[in-house]
């Protein structure tokens, strides 16, 4: 009976297991700052987050505090501004939706060639029309979808940033918040303790095939 019971757990916390390898979730800090005017250097202002789909990956660009938005500052800046190798086309950038309905006029865009001045050349981007300043620009978080691409394909650009965005920041001024990191994000409690119930039944049913196998020899 014991046995039947371990075998179940091990199965469980092996399908746990597998879930976590099959959906690799990695996070970006936003806490690269071009000027005080928008906040204190250092300041994390917001976090990427892509996650493994079937057929692609989900972006999830969330900023903090809420005052962060979303604006165009003109020029050569992208709203929001990301690196993969290769590139993909607009096409591939799908489901782009704000948390917040944006105000009448205003329109995301998927793009290619983008550029997030002062971080360089990006291979793709989200752009839209936003009014600049004043405590005026959309909120996050900003989730879309990219067909035909893993989270292995975000890589640094030119000079060494993967994200960047265009903001109205808390210290009220505009510019642009950038990450160079990109790490795999930690798992959750529930999934520690599944993987760790995997192990364990894994373990005890190897022990009990040997303690059986010995029995049968004697």
């Amino acid at each position: 009976m014991l046995y039947r019971i371990t075998g179940m757990l091990a199965a469980l916390g092996l399908l746990g297991m597998v879930g976590q390898a099959e959906a690799e979730t990695y996070t970006a800090d936003l806490n690269v700052i071009s000027s005080t005017t928008i906040a204190a250097p250092g300041t994390s202002l917001g976090t990427v987050t892509v996650t493994d789909i079937t057929g692609g990956v989900t972006v999830d660009v969330t900023f903090n505090p809420s005052t962060v938005l979303f604006v165009d500052s003109g020029g050569p800046h992208t709203a929001f501004a990301f690196n993969l190798n290769p590139a993909v086309a607009t096409s591939a950038i799908i489901n782009i939706t704000p948390n917040l309905a944006p105000p009448p006029g205003v329109t995301f865009t998927p793009e290619t060639a983008s550029s997030n001045t002062p971080y360089g050349n990006f291979s793709n981007g989200i752009d839209g029309t936003f009014q600049n300043g004043g405590g005026h620009g959309v909120a996050g978080p900003l989730d879309f979808t990219i067909l035909g691409v893993s989270t292995s394909n975000f890589v640094a650009n030119d000079l060494g940033y993967i994200f960047a965005a265009d903001v109205l920041g808390p210290n009220g001024g505009t510019g642009s918040i950038a990450s160079r990191t990109f790490v795999a994000a930690v798992p959750e409690p529930s999934t520690w303790a599944m993987m760790i119930l995997g192990f364990f039944g894994v373990a005890f049913m190897a022990y009990r095939r040997k303690d059986e196998g010995h029995i049968r020899i004697a």
